[in-house]
């Protein structure tokens, strides 16, 4: 798990001798919000892997990004489902265990504008629970996962992501590779690479002992 993930761009004959990891560029980006953002400062980057998956369509329509948390409701370790205990086993980095896992989907991700990139990464650092002890914030109204609609969700975040622009000018070399679509990355910055993660066996549940 979180093996390395090569994309390659669309003239495979063209040599690309630099590499560009987008899982540590958006990894920093997130570290930076959760540094200069009060309403992200309970994140703790060491412990959320950024992982980058391959979209099995083209074009910018579909899911850009998701979160998975490695830890049941308010942080529990286990849960009963359909009548049966279930855990689920912990993920280490070290000596870090890993509460989150986010998944950006490429090159769709990449497609969008940069307003919409950041907004993106806002979106799903804002499903990380305040209390950062692996579940997911839950919002009243509707689904848990967005409240009462997606659109009043993305409103709650939009004052964030505006006063961390006011902090971070849109030219600051932190956010360039936002600037970029994929095409134009690949042309930049050589082959993109990231963190590969399996998402259901890292997910994956098992009986306790």
């Amino acid at each position: 798990m979180g093996s390395r993930l090569f994309f390659y761009c669309s003239e495979p004959h063209q040599r690309l001798p630099t590499l560009f990891d987008y899982s540590a560029a958006l990894s920093q980006v997130i570290a930076d919000i959760a540094e200069s953002c009060p309403e992200f400062a309970h994140i703790h980057p060491r412990q959320v892997w950024v992982a980058i998956a391959q979209c099995r369509t083209s074009g910018v329509h579909g899911t850009y990004a998701s979160v998975l948390p490695l830890r049941f409701e308010n942080g529990a370790r286990e849960t009963t489902h359909r009548g049966i205990r279930v855990t689920r086993q912990p993920l280490f980095d070290g000596e870090h265990e890993i509460l989150y896992i986010i998944t950006f989907y490429l090159p769709r991700f990449c497609d969008l504008s940069f307003d919409q990139k950041l907004k993106t990464i806002f979106h799903e650092l804002y499903h990380i629970n305040p209390d950062f002890n692996g579940d997911v914030r839950r919002l009243t109204g509707g689904k848990y996962a967005h409240g009462s609609s997606r659109k009043a969700y993305d409103k709650r975040i939009e004052p964030s992501v505006q006063s961390y622009l006011e902090t971070r000018r849109r030219d600051a070399e932190l956010l360039e590779f936002l600037h970029f679509n994929f095409a134009a990355l690949v042309e930049a910055k050589g082959r993109v690479v990231g963190r590969r993660v399996n998402r259901r066996r890292a997910g994956r549940t098992a009986a306790p002992p």
